[in-house]
């Protein structure tokens, strides 16, 4: 049972983002990334057709930066919005990078670590191994794509501020809500109530 539930999971979150390509293809972005830097999160709420890309990228070292907000939502077209920040671009990126985005590994090398309860049972004469897991079907599911110079890393990960709440000393979480606490702070976007 504990693997079905795992298996679906699986499958919600792969089916998610198996759309990236053609996100990329409507937000008229390339599907690599060429810049020197550059960070892409794609935003995706787990039961609706509304997506988010949010890019930060400098096309050659030492260039401006340029910010990017793209929005598509079921009844809208697409939309872009040029933002801002009142920090230093170049520092906004250091505390990106600070993150440890570069380094995060991917979800399901984590996912061991959603276990509670952990125990040995004797059932029908055998020893078993026993625990409770954590999850969390809705919310937001993030894909991230970084490339610093010659460092690049692309994880998925699948609501994990949800995760965090049940697992507050996983430090891959952890990093993740640090990473988009600094896009939330020096954008102004993707505010929300649950800190």
């Amino acid at each position: 049972m504990k693997n079905l539930v795992l298996l679906i999971f699986l499958l919600v979150s792969v089916k998610n983002f198996a759309q990236d390509y053609s996100l990329n293809k409507i937000a008229k972005i390339p599907d690599s990334i060429a810049n020197f830097s550059e960070l892409r999160i794609y935003l995706k709420p787990a039961l609706t057709n509304s997506w988010q890309i949010f890019r930060m990228y400098q096309e050659k070292e030492n260039t401006t930066w340029k910010i990017e907000l793209i929005k598509k939502s079921p009844d809208s077209i697409k939309q872009m919005e040029e933002l801002n920040s009142q920090t230093n671009l170049d520092v906004v990126w250091l505390k990106i990078l600070q993150s440890d985005i570069l380094y995060l590994p991917k979800w399901e090398s984590i996912q061991y670590k959603f276990k509670k309860s952990k125990t040995i049972e004797l059932e029908e004469g055998k020893f078993i191994d026993n625990y409770s897991s954590v999850a969390i079907m809705d919310g937001i599911g993030y894909e991230v794509m970084i490339k610093n110079n010659k460092e690049f890393n692309k994880i998925l990960y699948s609501n994990p501020e949800g995760y965090l709440k049940h697992f507050e000393n996983i430090d891959e979480l952890i990093a993740f809500k640090n990473l988009l606490d600094t896009i939330r702070n020096e954008f102004g976007i993707w505010k929300t109530n649950n800190k």
